[in-house]
């Protein structure tokens, strides 16, 4: 090896070596040729020849090797690819959460050369994540708390004036009729059976989701449980809720209860936005916000619509980042929308905000549906 070579193996090691991520390159047939010491370190091997020559597949989990061969095959038609999960098997065989970004580096006329993996071990920020996740939830819940016990007081109302009316009658009629006993413990197991399914609900919802497993669930009905979370506390500053929710159900694979915390993040920022502009009038306005449910292609559409005091331009850009807040002081942690945007993101969907200053802010979701 000559001197220009030397230099050349040099500056190339360098450059593996030189990313905090762990780089692996693989031929066109998928064969592992170079790790750098960072991708030995991650995967949790002690020199690079116990990888050279294996299938790359030898380092996904086995549930996620689909995954990663679309990302390679997308890669060959597109050049690069950003930003991808996908869960990684150690040495030892544990699993940890990676991210990975791919790159095809070809020859001069243009055959491909080799793919280069940069791995990225995204654990600690997912558990971080959901522990931010699941703050948001317990806020959320810290704010409806008044709507929440207001949901269990009407039915509680309306099994205490039942009450009263079966001893009246008991005091006043010793022969009480069979059928208006029936109907009465009717309505009060009925009122009992609803604060029951708030009590689940509100127990399901606060839980901790991250062992939750992905099913099929219908897309109305979890906005709808969210509303039913919101409702009073909306009329109780006279906001005006406007529902036009597609008549048929749809399903989307996913966590319920995580998708009934981005729509309730939704109602609560539109609700802040309405408050704010509205202080700021002298004049008072109308207050509205409107949920709209739509079939376009085969995506489900959810929108959030109000007349509030809208997003700058300028702000765009920055309101899903992590503790960004455009409300007041003391008004939001800035969380809201970042969550929101990554659990969207976990269920394979898109969430766009189209602002118009003083004029409202419209948060569209798009979701694939799939077969119940």
């Amino acid at each position: 090896m000559d001197k220009a070579e030397i230099i050349s193996e040099k500056k190339y090691n360098i450059m593996l070596n030189a990313s905090p991520d762990g780089i692996v390159l693989i031929n066109s047939k998928g064969i592992i040729i170079e790790v750098s010491e960072i991708g030995l370190e991650l995967f949790g091997f002690n020199n690079k020849e116990e990888l050279h020559g294996k299938h790359y597949l030898y380092l996904v989990a086995p549930d996620e090797k689909n995954i990663i061969r679309e990302v390679i095959s997308k890669t060959i038609d597109e050049g690069i690819i950003q930003n991808i999960e996908v869960k990684f098997k150690r040495r030892n065989k544990s699993i940890f959460q990676g991210e990975i970004s791919t790159t095809l580096i070809q020859y001069p006329l243009g055959e491909p050369f080799f793919f280069m993996i940069s791995v990225r071990d995204i654990t600690t920020r997912r558990k971080i994540e959901r522990k931010m996740m699941h703050a948001n939830r317990m806020a959320s819940l810290g704010e409806m708390a008044s709507c929440i016990a207001h949901e269990i007081n009407v039915p509680l109302n309306t099994v205490s004036l039942i009450m009263d009316n079966v001893l009246r009658e008991v005091t006043e009629n010793e022969n009480i009729d069979k059928n208006y006993l029936t109907k009465k413990t009717d309505k009060i197991f009925e009122n009992i059976i609803r604060i029951r399914n708030i009590i689940d609900h509100i127990r399901a919802f606060s839980r901790d989701q991250s062992d939750y497993i992905s099913v099929s669930f219908d897309l109305n009905l979890s906005i709808n449980n969210a509303i039913n979370m919101m409702t009073e506390q909306l009329k109780h500053y006279s906001i005006n809720l406007i529902l036009k929710l597609d008549e048929n159900p749809f399903f989307i694979l996913g966590n319920t209860f995580t998708f009934e915390q981005v729509i309730l993040n939704l109602l609560s920022n539109s609700k802040d936005a309405l408050l704010e502009k509205n202080s700021q009038n002298s004049s008072h306005h109308d207050m509205f916000i409107k949920i709209s449910s739509f079939m376009e292609n085969e995506y489900m559409i959810i929108e959030v619509a109000d007349n509030g005091k809208g997003i700058k331009k300028e702000d765009i850009e920055n309101v899903t980042l992590p503790f960004y807040t455009t409300k007041d002081t003391g008004n939001g942690t800035g969380l809201g929308l970042s969550i929101s945007y990554r659990i969207i993101k976990e269920l394979g969907g898109t969430i766009e905000l189209e602002p118009n200053v003083f004029k409202g802010t419209t948060v569209r979701i798009s979701l694939k549906v799939v077969k119940k």
